[in-house]
């Protein structure tokens, strides 16, 4: 009787071993599945802001290419992809000179690279001008302008200047 309860009580620690490590693999594949895909989440959440980006610069781009004479209104969203965000124009020196649009998203993304930005204009730097920008940085290399409103206008002139204007519209 004896050697009876014995093997059942074998039988039974060894059930609870293996019940214990199967439990063990299956928590540790449950964490790394929902770790890689938290990641793919984050990465594809980023393409759609970069994407939501894209579609706005567009309307800067052919403001800038606009002909001699003509006023565009652009209004941004306040958010990209539920993300909240800051518009730059980073003007960089060289030859030719080149303006960019930059969106920074704020601290409360996940995503890894915080910045996301787009060749708005290649050329002469005199044809550029900006009023109601907020100066950020000026120094050798360019400089680096803030837009503060929902929305600028752009208006090219007679002779091909380009005035951008802080809520212009």
């Amino acid at each position: 009787m004896k050697n009876v309860e014995k093997k059942r009580g074998q039988a039974a620690v060894e059930f609870l071993l293996y019940s214990v490590v199967f439990l063990g693999i299956l928590l540790a594949a449950v964490f790394v599945v929902n770790f890689v895909q938290s990641q793919d989440v984050n990465y594809l959440d980023y393409l759609k802001s970069t994407n939501e980006f894209h579609l706005v610069s567009k309307d800067v781009i052919l403001a800038f290419y606009s002909p001699k004479n003509s006023t565009y209104c652009i209004t941004f969203p306040h958010l990209l992809n539920s993300h909240p965000y800051t518009l730059f124009f980073d003007l960089q020196y060289g030859a030719p000179t080149k303006l960019f649009l930059r969106a920074e998203f704020q601290q409360t993304t996940n995503f890894k690279n915080k910045s996301i930005s787009i060749l708005v204009f290649s050329g002469n730097a005199n044809l550029v001008n900006f009023n109601g920008l907020s100066l950020m940085y000026s120094g050798q290399g360019g400089r680096i302008y803030k837009i503060n409103s929902a929305n600028i206008s752009v208006k090219v002139d007679e002779k091909g200047k380009i005035n951008i204007i802080d809520g212009g519209c």
